[in-house]
This record gives C-alpha cells, sequence and structure tokens, in this order.
C-alpha cells in the first residue's frame, strides 16, 4: 500500500494534524533509526541515543511516530500511516516537528506546551489551522458533554453480566496485549480522562433517576420509587476545579434501597476497550461488599456524539468474576 506522506499536504492540512499531535497523549513514541557512523552527530543534537543502522544498504535517517490511538486519528493522518503497524514514517515532517515545534524523540511524554508556544511564535495564518487539531479532544469532550446532558438522551444498551455468563465472555488471549486498547492509550490526557470518567457516570446516573428500560431492578433494587441514589461527582460539571468526590468512597455512585446500599463503580472508554484499572481502595470494597457491589463498564461513548447509544455491561459480584488470573492483564502486589 502506497502512503501519502504528510509532508506533501497543504500548509493549513499540515499544520491542524500538528496541533493533533501536539495534544497530550496523542503521541505514545516518536523513534529514530540512524546509520551507525552518524549516531555521535545525533546525539550531540538531539540529547538522546538513536537505533543504530548497521546495514549497508540503508544510508538515510528512519524517523517514525507511534500514536497511542492510531485508529481514533484524523482520516487525512490515517491515510498516511503504515498500515501494518499503524506508525508514521515520514522522516522529512517528523523532523520539522523536532526541529521546529520542539516535539522530542524517545519521550514518554511531549512537551505540549512548548510546542504550542513556538506554534503560536511563529505568527502565521496556520496557527489557527494549529488550533484546529489542538483542540480536537476538549471540543470532543465539549460535544459528549453537550449528548449526555440532553433531554432527549439515548437509552444506554445494557448487559447484564453474571457467574453464570461466565463461558459466554471470552477471556484474554496470550501474547495479544499489544492489540488492546486501555483508558490510559485513548489519545486523552489525564485531566480529560478524569473529565471522560465523569461523564460516564453522569450518563450512567441520569439512566439510574430516569430507570431506563427498568434499569434498576438489574441491581435487585426493590423499591425504585423509594430508593435515594447519590453520585459523588454530581456537580463536576458546574464547579471550578472539581476535585474527585469518589476517592476515599470505594464506588462513584451509591444506591440505599431500604436497608440495603448497592456500590456501584463506573469505568468509561472512549470506544471499545477490554482494559480497566481499579485503586486497591475500590478493590477492597469491592471484596467486602461482594453480591451489593457492581461495575459497570461503559464501552463507545463516543457514539452518543452521533446519537447511538453507547455498550454498557452490568458485572454483578465483579470481586468474584475478575479476580482469576485469565482475567487479568497484569497486576502489581505489595508486599510488607
Amino acid at each position: 500500500m502506497i502512503m501519502g506522506k504528510i509532508s506533501s499536504l497543504p500548509d493549513d492540512v499540515r499544520q491542524e494534524i500538528i496541533g493533533y499531535l501536539a495534544q497530550p497523549g496523542i503521541i505514545a513514541s516518536i523513534t529514530a533509526e540512524v546509520p551507525a557512523k552518524k549516531c555521535a552527530d545525533f546525539e550531540e543534537k538531539y540529547g538522546v541515543t538513536p537505533y543504530p543502522i548497521n546495514s549497508a544498504h540503508k544510508f538515510g535517517d528512519q524517523y517514525r511516530i507511534y500514536l497511542s490511538d492510531p485508529d481514533d486519528c484524523p482520516e487525512v493522518l490515517k491515510a498516511a500511516l503504515d498500515q501494518k503497524y499503524g506508525r508514521l514514517n515520514d522522516t522529512v515532517f517528523i523532523r520539522e516537528l523536532v526541529d521546529e515545534y520542539g516535539f522530542a524523540f524517545f519521550q514518554p511524554k511531549q512537551d505540549t506546551r512548548s510546542i504550542h508556544s513556538k506554534a503560536k511564535a511563529k505568527g502565521d495564518s496556520g496557527y489557527e489551522s494549529f488550533l484546529r487539531g489542538f483542540n480536537a479532544s476538549e471540543d470532543f469532550l465539549s460535544a459528549l458533554s453537550t449528548s449526555v446532558t440532553d433531554a432527549d438522551m439515548v437509552t444506554p444498551d445494557v448487559k447484564l453480566i453474571t457467574d453464570s455468563e461466565d463461558s459466554q465472555e471470552k477471556t484474554k488471549k496470550k501474547g495479544a496485549h499489544h492489540s488492546l486498547l486501555s483508558e490510559a492509550s485513548a489519545g486523552l490526557s489525564d485531566e480529560q480522562l478524569l473529565h471522560l470518567g465523569w461523564l460516564g457516570e453522569q450518563y450512567f446516573y441520569n439512566a439510574l433517576l430516569a430507570n431506563s428500560g427498568d434499569l434498576l431492578s438489574m441491581f435487585g433494587v426493590k423499591s425504585p420509587e423509594n430508593c435515594i441514589i447519590t453520585w459523588f461527582n454530581n456537580g463536576f460539571d458546574t464547579t471550578e476545579n472539581w476535585e474527585d468526590k469518589s476517592v476515599g468512597k470505594g464506588c462513584d455512585i451509591m444506591i440505599r434501597d431500604g436497608d440495603r446500599d448497592i456500590y456501584i463503580e463506573v469505568k468509561t472508554s472512549k470506544r471499545k476497550s477490554p482494559i480497566f484499572a481499579m485503586t486497591s481502595f475500590e478493590m477492597q470494597i469491592m471484596q467486602q461488599k461482594k453480591n451489593d457491589y457492581y461495575l459497570v463498564k461503559i464501552d463507545n461513548m463516543d457514539s452518543l456524539i452521533s446519537g447511538n447509544a453507547p455498550n454498557v455491561r452490568i458485572f454483578a459480584s465483579p470481586y468474584d468474576y475478575f479476580f482469576v488470573p485469565s482475567r487479568m492483564y497484569t497486576a502489581m502486589f505489595y508486599n510488607k
């Protein structure tokens, strides 16, 4: 497949792509392969050691950009990617990013603020195009917020998962970890991921209030008309500098149904993601509350913007369901 080159595109299109790439979390890494005899010069110029090229048949530098989520990038950028590896191989364009905008080789995070400042300092008409790309994630969250608070909000497509359905759920295949998309690789900054999570909580909280599709019955609620539903982050969208109010609670939403307390933890992904993380405290509460604890996984949250329902799975007794090695992507343990 012949890929296009970003470096050959019109300036306004190229500037928008630069802005998109400058967003926090979009780039996973920028790598460089350099002929062995030129490695010292590269290291002196950029302060990092490149991968050496020892082949006598390769004379030029080879720069590559790996994206956190190549499937979610703009179509014009996607068309330029190496389809086999999902990476950008345009050395001329990448050199421009590094030399003129301050993108950096082999860094886990790009200096977004510095890149933005350099783009603005150029003072040409391309800055407006740069901002269109740079604000893409914020524009997405703004549009999603509007969809979540819409009075005609789309009813979630819900499936209840219990131990009896264990055999119907596919477990992770060994060696397949490289193709799995997690919240952390969704092309959003940490702050934006937190915002996305709150929007997912808000969407599900609104569905609970409306009891959409007799949703409360899936949690075993016996008195829907009398139960009390508490969402700890209620108000995040109207209060500046909001801090996560679910910290220390062990869940995001609680339902008081008579003498019973029901604990609900909501995990939200922009697109479909089989991976999610939980804190130690959340897992401890999950273990303690057993059948009164539910985990809600929302996938394809971005579909709300186009008027479609995200996929929602409710896991009953999630501690028993997930705490088996075949359902763990990775784990870290603490030994006193």
